[in-house]
């Protein structure tokens, strides 16, 4: 009965380790996120005007 629990108890351990490391990976990537757009020029922006 003492190896079940051993196994058990490290299954658990095993399960926790994995989620906090998706945990803190997920936290790194979206504080260290970059932006996927840049706008530069915003002032020259016309929406809705066509030119000739």
């Amino acid at each position: 009965m003492g190896k079940r629990m051993w196994r058990r108890s490290l299954n658990l351990l095993a399960i926790l380790s994995l989620f906090l490391s998706v945990a803190i990976s997920s936290v790194h990537a979206a504080t260290t996120a970059q932006p996927e757009i840049t706008l530069s020029g915003v002032n020259q922006l016309q929406v809705g005007k066509a030119k000739n």
